[in-house]
């Protein structure tokens, strides 16, 4: 199979001033000092980790993933061998898990890490392995308790795990059961969704929750059945742990909030950025009853509004004695990343870069190398129907894309009238008033021929305008047909709001193609891409020879 590429700006779906600031100054910037935001291979370097603990470390989640990894295709193998040479490095992305594998920007962070690490591999000659951080810890389940789908109708429609959308306690806490959380009537609905092929069924099993599984455990095993084969790795932050806590009670004493504020602060006087991220959790406690959040109050780590607060040295300290405990927040998760994993690159979203652009001085306290980040692959997938469609109502992707999917169908004037008509009637109306103006001087003549020139005007008028009257309903037809391939194009590209790959699943576009299609993406894949692509899809007959739909 093959997949036919097109090539949109990187900015077609918007990016922030900062985003756009750091692509516009790569591989380095003022801006954030010590960041590299690479456009060559030639720009990311070749990092050493000669750390002893962490290789025995990497020994040790070696072990782990390879007591999970039974069954698992043969490119998850010959990846923790990589991992357990000392000369090996990491292509790391990341993302919490979704329903039935999340958003499809989760196999693109996943397909790009790929892509990277077998390009760096060939280049600097030395192991080099994709690895998916699975965010296990996190737990906001009204984040991933939903999947979208296109159905045979063209709507977008939100199929729902019924019972996951309250509560404190981490994905990898979160086990499915069949009678509470309604799983059965979850997979019957998406099955009823989703359009009829042969591999509906399959495919469905493939990647549905499963009774007495932990959310986080479904994400992995999706992503590993759809990328295994490429060598990809799925961590959840319990294979590091307690290796992962230690890191960070490394990173707490490190002055963390200043560190982060002199940065932030930077963005801010240059117009880039507002966001107070030492507001937000630095780090977290799980106990029984959910995550507890730290955040940085007064000079000092509190909980909620409790009347304390503890010091860096002191929450560090805590770590040392519950080492199973503890996991870091947003801003801290890549610092972390890189003390247990020998990084060289980072690939992530653009919101992710934000958080980047805050760490190079962070990372300079830890003894960290040079940052490099890769922002991920950015892909609208497009079906015979679709394409077909655009092609009827003249509408190009980033025609959807550029308008965030507000679109109309009109004339080809841009009216909500046809022109055609409209001239046909003008010309009526500027005909019947000639001949009635020459009614006056016909009357004085024979009032009878004025009378029938009056009727003979009148019934040609009415016989013109019902021909222009024709051309309209022709014409209402022909929009509403337009209506209908635009609804397809919207709900296709930029459903509910949002871009398709922060919207529709892998699900989708698997029933309908099949899993080649992912690999005649990665084999085409440029290992840094610097724009925003278009992947149009082969038609695949279903099991009555119809064209496939979304």
């Amino acid at each position: 199979m093959t997949v036919e590429l097109e090539f949109l700006p990187a900015d077609v779906l918007g990016l922030s001033p900062l985003s756009r600031r750091l692509l516009s100054e790569r591989p380095a910037s003022n801006v954030a000092p010590g960041l590299i935001v690479p456009a060559r291979l030639e720009q990311i370097p070749e990092v050493d980790r000669d750390d002893l603990d962490l290789f025995v470390e990497r020994l040790e989640l070696v072990e782990r993933l390879q007591e999970r990894s039974a069954g698992s295709p043969v490119g998850v193998a010959r990846s923790l061998e990589k991992l357990s040479d000392p000369r090996s490095l990491a292509v790391v992305c990341g993302q919490q898990p979704g329903l039935v594998g999340g958003p499809l920007y989760n196999l693109y962070k996943a397909l790009h890490a790929c892509r990277l690490a077998a390009a760096l591999e060939q280049r600097f000659g030395r192991p080099v392995v994709p690895i998916f951080w699975n965010h296990a810890d996190d737990h906001d389940l009204s984040e991933v308790n939903h999947a979208y789908a296109l159905n045979r109708h063209l709507d977008v429609t939100r199929a729902s795990l019924a019972g996951l959308g309250s509560g404190r306690q981490p994905y990898s806490r979160v086990v499915v059961d069949e009678e509470r959380h309604r799983l059965n009537a979850f997979i019957e609905n998406i099955r009823h969704l989703l359009p009829k092929r042969a591999s509906r069924d399959a495919t469905i099993e493939r990647f549905a929750p499963r009774a007495g599984e932990p959310l986080s455990t479904g994400f992995t095993r999706i992503m590993t059945d759809l990328l295994g084969h490429l060598g990809l790795l799925v961590v959840e932050p319990g294979d590091l742990r307690p290796g992962a806590t230690r890191a960070l009670a490394k990173l707490v004493p490190l002055d963390v909030a200043e560190a982060v504020a002199g940065a932030e602060k930077r963005l801010e006087n240059l117009g880039l950025g507002d966001a107070k991220f030492e507001e937000h959790a630095w780090v977290f406690l799980h106990g029984s009853d959910g995550r507890h959040p730290l955040r940085w109050v007064e000079g000092g780590f509190r909980y909620g509004n409790e009347p304390g607060s503890r010091t860096a040295t002191e929450l560090a300290g805590e770590m040392t004695a519950r080492e199973h405990d503890w996991s870091p927040g947003a801003l801290l998760r890549p610092l972390v990343q890189d003390l247990c994993l020998p990084t060289v690159a980072y690939v992530g979203g653009h919101g992710e870069l934000a958080y980047h652009a805050l760490l190079p001085e962070l990372r300079r306290r830890a003894g960290l190398p040079t940052p490099v980040f890769v922002p991920r692959l950015s892909a609208t997938l497009v079906s015979p129907a679709a394409d077909a469609s655009a092609t009827k109502a003249g509408v190009h992707v980033a025609d959807v894309l550029q308008s965030r999917g507000k679109l109309e169908a009109t004339t080809e004037n841009g009216q909500t009238s046809d022109p055609i008509a409209d001239r046909i009637l003008a010309i009526t109306a500027e005909f019947t008033a000639a001949m009635d103006e020459e009614r006056k001087p016909l009357s004085e003549l024979d009032r009878a021929l004025s009378m029938r020139l009056r009727q003979s005007t009148r019934r040609a008028a009415k016989l013109v305008e019902a021909v222009a009257r024709k051309v309209e309903r022709v014409q209402k037809n022909r929009t509403g047909k337009d209506q209908r391939h635009l609804r397809r194009l919207l709900n296709s590209w930029y459903p509910r709001g949002a871009p398709q790959e922060r919207r529709l699943t892998a699900l989708q576009y698997v029933i309908a193609f099949g899993d080649d299609w992912i690999d005649a993406l990665y084999e085409q894949l440029d290992p840094l891409p610097t724009e925003h692509l278009v992947v149009r899809l082969p038609n695949t007959p279903g099991p009555e020879g119809e064209p496939a739909t979304e």
